[in-house]
């Protein structure tokens, strides 16, 4: 059973409501949930990360770069490691 002390009740009554943008990143977050509690527990064990680092976490195969392919899928309802991108021939 949890229990609460006096500080915990104070801090519970202090939080706001989520914003706007909390509520529009949540569903990003709970797809790419493996790749954020493996990077918190790089960070936890003081290792910096950056940008390969979450690319590697998320399983992305093109650098996650601006024009992303696979982070344009995550952020359009794909799970990582979920789908396959196949890169057109020119």
């Amino acid at each position: 059973m949890l229990r609460l002390n006096r500080s915990d009740h104070r801090a519970l009554s202090t939080l706001q409501p989520l914003s706007a943008s909390l509520i529009a990143v949540r569903p990003v977050v709970r797809r790419c949930w493996g790749a954020v509690v493996e990077l918190a527990s790089d960070v936890y064990f003081g290792r910096t990360i950056g940008h390969a680092d979450v690319s590697t976490a998320l399983g992305l195969t093109d650098d996650g770069g601006p024009y992303s392919a696979e982070l344009s899928r995550i952020r359009n309802g794909g799970a990582p490691g979920s789908f396959t991108v196949t890169r057109p021939v020119v």
